[in-house]
């Protein structure tokens, strides 16, 4: 419930009753670094590392991979689970956390390999979404749909597979969601349902009325946060989106501020390529999220100059 601090104190109460426990010792790194308690982390972590060192077994070592995760040490990772697998090969989850770690690392086919392990051992749905993840990385789109209609049959959620199908339709690219479906072999009472949210999402995907329902939810929000004596300020996403114009739209109808991201995100990258800045699940890497932090402080820094009347220390 991203409760840290409930959290933190939970397993502080763990740790004091049994000291030994890798998985313990994991969540505390995990909840320190939410903390801003990088030291207090970094000592749990130490303590997995020498473990691992001294017995490689297999409730340690997952717990190391799951701590080097949690501080972005990727590299670390992706070695830990490499020995780990090496050692159980068959421990599915394990081969979960070193796709995900080589798919941030830019290492597709690896990735690829890692993760198709991960659902032949331990196909939870967090397996086929990050499959989806890395064949959106290689550009493969009708594979990413492929491996969304693949959950469905396993799993059946509809809303799991149409949430998915959004997501990918966010990158703005046409997505041969029918071409796809009409080759997909499945059941036919499975296709039929197929068919049904495909076509639901293309009926959203049109925009008129996805646009409607944006635009009265950004009317609430300001609403709700000038009745708090608050000031709202829109900060759209800094890679253009369909979204953009109905933003700026009702940022000008309202009287909104909003800041440019996009704009200023890419002036202010200078010479740096779009693949420099971008993780290749298409968020931001650390280096892209420290400018978009940056342009957003500035940007707030000037309203406040301008509502201050005065010079403002940064």
């Amino acid at each position: 419930a991203n409760e840290v601090r409930e959290a933190l104190e939970q397993f502080e109460l763990a740790f004091a009753a049994a000291a030994d426990d890798a998985q313990t010792r994991h969540m505390l790194v995990k909840l320190y670094q939410a903390s801003g308690r990088s030291d207090a982390a970094a000592l749990h972590l130490q303590w997995l590392v020498d473990s691992w060192a001294r017995d490689q077994d297999l409730a340690t070592g997952r717990s190391l991979v799951v701590a080097f995760e949690q501080s972005g040490r990727l590299q670390d990772v992706v070695r830990v689970a490499t020995e780990l697998l090496a050692r159980f090969p068959e421990d599915g989850l394990t081969w979960r956390y070193r796709a995900t770690s080589e798919l941030h690392l830019g290492r597709l086919a690896e990735a690829s390999r890692s993760i198709g392990e991960s659902i032949r051992l331990f196909p939870d749905r967090w397996s086929y979404f990050w499959r989806q993840m890395v064949q959106r990385a290689q550009g493969d789109l009708e594979g990413a749909i492929r491996t969304i209609f693949d959950a469905y049959v396993v799993f059946n959620d509809a809303k799991v597979a149409a949430s998915n199908l959004r997501a990918l339709s966010a990158t703005g690219e046409r997505l041969p969601l029918r071409t796809v479906l009409a080759s997909y072999a499945c059941a036919p009472d499975v296709k039929a349902r197929l068919e049904r949210i495909v076509e639901d999402e293309l009926d959203a995907a049109n925009g008129e009325a996805a646009a409607t329902v944006l635009a009265a939810h950004l009317r609430r929000i300001t609403m709700r946060i000038r009745s708090a004596d608050a000031v709202p300020v829109f900060v759209p996403y800094h890679f253009s989106q369909i979204s953009d114009d109905v933003v700026r739209g009702v940022a000008a109808e309202l009287g909104v501020r909003i800041v440019d991201l996009s704009r200023l995100f890419e002036e202010r990258s200078g010479p740096r390529r779009r693949e420099e800045l971008q993780a290749p699940d298409g968020h931001c890497n650390d280096e892209g999220y420290r400018l978009v932090g940056e342009i957003v402080a500035d940007a707030l820094h000037d309203l406040l100059v301008e509502a201050a009347g005065q010079p403002l220390d940064r």
